[in-house]
């Protein structure tokens, strides 16, 4: 359905797309994994990646118990772990020293939050397996972002049309995964009751509105604006199960202070917060703004004087 709705926007918007070739004109300092993989066979390989990532949990459900969401709480923040790691060695983000303090807050900070976890019995050891399987995903995911933006940035593929593309491949691939369980006679139960129909509408239309944000927030700024939001998204979703299940003031208000550090982690690093002491302010985007201003104004004041010199020359 999302296909759909995106190829309709981009019939609607007469939006073409650039062909191979003037990308590999254009493109010529691009990253080296887009010179070597061709534009159809990074959208399969992200295809193919965020198909396992939404059969992954799924299948480890009809062999474990769902995971409980303190449990999802002490995982779910790999995926900002595994953007900071894929954006370094693909994208070639260099790591300055404020990204370096950003990501020791964050670690120490998701430490802290697993040894919480531990401590107040959130996890269960028995689910080991899908606790691996949870954090393949967690990394997985990660990487899907990664390439989603190269896709974007060094591809010149717009949101919609890589939502589209994407759309194709995974229903093509949900449609091989169904005939390989009709006829290898597994057999599963799918609960049913009255309003089925209606929430499985429901969730077609929150994993699209989902899937369309989190690409949208990839291209308009980086995978770690990402990070931002999930954190923040997780932190009340914890504090609202916690407050829930009648847990303790005090665990409540240490994992609340924890995510803050974290969620500052993320700032300092996007450089939506900039600290101008220590050398912390020394390759940001705005401290580099500043310099290329102050070399224009430089340039600019040296050529006037020259040229005054000149008139009073002559």
């Amino acid at each position: 359905m999302a296909g759909f709705l995106v190829l309709y926007t981009y019939l609607t918007t007469n939006t073409v797309m650039i062909n191979e070739k003037e990308n590999n004109i254009n493109n010529k300092n691009s990253n080296e994994i887009c010179k070597r993989i061709s534009r159809c066979s990074l959208i399969l390989i992200v295809s193919i990646i965020e198909f396992a990532c939404r059969i992954i949990r799924p299948i480890f459900a009809l062999y474990y118990k769902k995971l409980e969401v303190g449990e999802i709480m002490t995982f779910i923040y790999i995926i900002v772990l595994s953007r900071f790691f894929f954006s370094h060695y693909m994208i070639k983000n260099t790591l300055y020293r404020h990204h370096i303090i950003s990501l020791i807050i964050f670690s120490i900070g998701y430490f802290i939050k697993v040894i919480l976890a531990f401590s107040v019995g959130d996890l269960n050891l028995e689910k080991w397996p899908y606790f691996i399987a949870f954090t393949i995903q967690l990394i997985l995911m990660g990487l899907e972002d990664i390439l989603n933006k190269l896709l974007m940035t060094e591809k010149y593929m717009l949101p919609h049309i890589l939502m589209f593309l994407r759309g194709l491949y995974n229903s093509g691939m949900a449609i091989i995964l169904a005939i390989i369980i009709k006829f290898s006679g597994f057999e599963f139960t799918i609960l049913s009751y009255n309003n089925i129909f209606l929430t499985f509408l429901i969730l077609i239309f929150f994993f699209l509105f989902f899937n369309f944000f989190n690409v949208f927030i990839n291209f308009t700024f980086t995978p770690h604006h990402l990070s931002f939001i999930n954190l923040v998204f997780y932190m009340l979703l914890l504090l609202l199960y916690r407050i829930f299940s009648n847990q303790s003031v005090l665990l409540i208000v240490s994992e609340q202070i924890i995510y803050l550090f974290m969620i500052f982690s993320t700032l300092l690093f996007n450089e939506m917060i900039i600290i101008n002491k220590c050398g912390l302010n020394k390759n940001t985007r705005k401290q580099n703004l500043i310099e290329v201003q102050y070399e224009f104004d430089e340039n600019r004041d040296s050529e006037l004087i020259s040229e005054k010199k000149e008139n009073e020359t002559e």
